[in-house]
């Protein structure tokens, strides 16, 4: 551990009595862009507004509504929002195209599906496929890109104050996503009262997948690994999204506010960053219109 983290993670635990009560009159305003209606996906973060975690960091978060449509890193980018919520993917297109977004945590960690190893095992009526060569795929060993990532501009991360305000955006954002793990109703309910699209049974079946893709989380939920990072660029590259390696470590992605923020928050016992004994629960999949 650096010094560095060690004097930003002294600085954050001095804080923990201070900030709630500061944040009062001084809450640092934050906004925040999703590319999709308000689902599952970003329980976490509507479930750290909703339970005060936010404003326990002296936060103020702001979601820009995503519809009809909102592009996440044109929304950065452009300033109109300070953090963006998008595919890994997309993130390097918008770097290799000479957008300024650097991604800074990343919270699904898991992969699920890809059990289906021939067509034959298919359940349900027999039906056509279009005959396809390798050539015409993309994707042909399972490998998927990073979703759920992230990001900021990077000429605002460089500014004096905007780390500090990452770490606590992080902070909350992380017990909304230990929250939620715990909590699966309550999450549900949050997130059917942020958008009326999905009725609250939907979203609990879709907190309870979702879940499922960041528990347990061996490094800590948020943090961003190089391999991870390192296969979903190798994927963008063979796939022609980007035209050449993107930038590593340092400058297309920091690992490090996640890592300081998690090290802060381990002398709060009450949570687990991890999930170590986390179990799905059994929720089956919700009518129509649920």
């Amino acid at each position: 551990m650096t010094i560095r983290r060690v004097l930003l993670i002294l600085l954050f635990v001095t804080a923990l009595g201070i900030v709630p009560a500061a944040a009062q009159n001084t809450a640092a305003p934050v906004t925040v862009a999703v590319g999709w209606a308000p689902q599952a996906q970003f329980a976490g973060y509507y479930a750290a507004d909703a339970l005060g975690y936010y404003t326990a960091e002296g936060l103020a978060v702001t979601f820009l509504d995503p519809r009809p449509t909102l592009d996440p890193q044109a929304a950065v980018i452009d300033g109109q929002a300070d953090f963006g919520i998008d595919w890994l993917g997309n993130v390097l297109a918008t770097r290799a195209n000479g957008g300024d977004v650097t991604a800074i945590a990343q919270v699904f960690s898991d992969e699920r599906g890809g059990a289906l190893a021939q067509v034959t095992e298919f359940v349900g009526p027999n039906g056509e496929f279009p005959v396809y060569t390798a050539d015409d795929l993309i994707v042909v060993d399972g490998t998927v890109q990073l979703q759920s990532t992230l990001f900021v501009r990077g000429a605002w991360l460089a500014e004096p104050a905007s780390e500090e305000i990452v770490i606590r955006f992080l902070r909350g954002t992380f017990r909304g996503w230990d929250h939620c793990r715990d909590n699966l109703d309550e999450c549900a309910l949050i997130m059917a009262r942020a958008d009326a699209q999905f009725g609250e049974a939907t979203q609990r079946w879709l907190v309870n997948e979702v879940n499922q893709l960041i528990w347990p989380a061996a490094s800590g939920v948020g943090v961003l690994e190089r391999s991870a990072f390192n296969a979903t660029a190798d994927l963008a590259l063979g796939a022609g999204i980007i035209g050449a390696p993107p930038d590593g470590e340092g400058r297309a992605y920091r690992s490090d506010l996640a890592q300081i923020a998690l090290d802060s928050l381990l002398f709060d016992y009450d949570l687990d960053v991890t999930g170590r004994g986390y179990s799905a629960s059994t929720v089956a999949p919700p009518p129509a219109n649920s």
